[in-house]
């Protein structure tokens, strides 16, 4: 655990950040019977810790790092989905979010307009990409 604190004291995260990070750190150990160093060299935490960037990215690198190995079918989901959300955005200009943890059957659209011509032209978009949003929505109920 003292390497862990020795990341702590370097990475100086936010009070929730942290504890949401030691709760991760403490289940994968109880679930795989390692120890917490053990958690953290299977993290790489000694490649973060000598990457060069801001300390606060790179904790929250560690912290994502941890997140995909607690959950690894949600963090595959979660790339899949991300990856859908960022392709629908770049090809409609539209925001499609999902809920946390895919907890749920539906997903939001937002959409920002100038005008009705505008409005008109993202409809338009929308319908000719409806497949993207359908597989975000299977993605979801798998």
């Amino acid at each position: 655990m003292t390497a862990f604190l020795d990341l702590l004291d370097q990475f100086k995260p936010k009070k929730n950040a942290r504890t949401h990070a030691v709760e991760l750190l403490i289940d994968i150990a109880r679930r795989d019977g390692i120890s917490p160093e053990a958690v953290l060299e299977k993290a790489g935490y000694a490649e973060l810790v000598a990457r060069p960037g801001h300390p606060l990215e790179n904790f929250d690198e560690l912290t994502r790092r941890l997140e995909a190995i607690r959950y690894p079918l949600w963090s595959a989901k979660k790339e899949r989905l991300n990856a859908l959300a960022a392709s629908f955005k770049a090809k409609t200009g539209a925001t499609l979010t999902y809920p946390d943890f895919a907890d749920g059957d539906t997903v939001t659209l937002s959409l920002k307009v100038k005008s009705v011509a505008d409005l008109a032209d993202r409809l338009a978009t929308l319908d000719r990409e409806k497949e993207m949003v359908e597989k975000a929505l299977r993605e979801l109920g798998e």
